[in-house]
């Protein structure tokens, strides 16, 4: 599935990328505030005491959206609400993560407060973990069970592949670009990830329709996931099966 399903390549890179940042985190947020603002190993332990709220933030958000969001979403024909409402989360996520690194990047220096920081971690692990909570959601609900465990499957072997090889290189990347441009650089990659929940948001759908892990869909539910174009192909298509079955007898 990471190579031939868009859905699961897609989340699985983003997810993989969020992962390898946060597990830096552990890197180089010691370093910032022990170099620049003279923290102790003692103080920097309290101050990672900023990732269990943003964690927090995230739960209450993701929460409240999965109980709201059945209240004034569209439904389907069944009444049930589409899957991709579970991008919704990692929809307002995708730019707190953007925001919180650039955020880090250029107020982690002696002149500004060691409070930046650490509010933008907050920020981080907010968008972080409503990305992570949104993704699994979603793979869990997209694919009927027997694709469901080969996705989620494959989306924690790579995201896991991903956490270990980025903070093997975050020391050089610090050493060689500076702490700025280095934590930038997770920002730039971060906004060139962050449109995939707004396409499977508005895409996911038919993607999944068309996908070899999930079931045939009846004509109505069909009509509930394709354009105009794609309908009117289906009923030319069902039409041409009759006048064939027609024929025959």
């Amino acid at each position: 599935m990471l190579v031939t399903e868009p859905i699961v390549i897609g989340l699985s890179l983003y997810v993989g990328f969020i992962f390898g940042v946060t597990f830096q985190f552990f890197i180089s947020i010691p370093a910032v505030l022990e170099l620049t603002y003279g923290f102790t190993v003692k103080q920097v332990g309290i101050a990672f005491s900023a990732a269990i709220l943003g964690s927090l933030l995230s739960t209450f958000m993701s929460v409240a959206i999965d109980f709201s969001v059945p209240h004034w979403s569209s439904k389907n024909h069944d009444g049930t609400v589409p899957e991709e409402y579970r991008m919704l989360p990692a929809m307002i996520g995708g730019p707190m993560v953007i925001i919180s690194l650039f955020w880090i990047a250029w107020t982690a220096k002696p002149s500004v407060s060691y409070l930046s920081p650490i509010f933008g971690t907050v920020l981080y692990i907010w968008g972080a973990m409503s990305i992570i909570i949104s993704s699994i959601s979603y793979l869990f609900d997209a694919y009927p069970p027997r694709g469901t465990l080969s996705a989620l499957t494959a989306a924690a072997s790579f995201r896991l592949v991903i956490a270990a090889i980025i903070p093997l290189v975050i020391i050089q990347m610090i050493t060689n670009l500076t702490g700025a441009w280095a934590v930038s650089t997770f920002g730039f990659i971060a906004a060139a990830f962050a449109p995939i929940p707004w396409i499977l948001y508005l895409f996911g759908a038919r993607m999944r329709a068309r996908s070899k892990y999930s079931p045939p869909m009846s004509a109505t539910m069909m009509k509930g996931h394709l354009g105009r174009d794609e309908e009117m192909q289906m009923e030319e298509r069902q039409m041409q099966g009759t006048q064939d079955g027609m024929s025959a007898r």
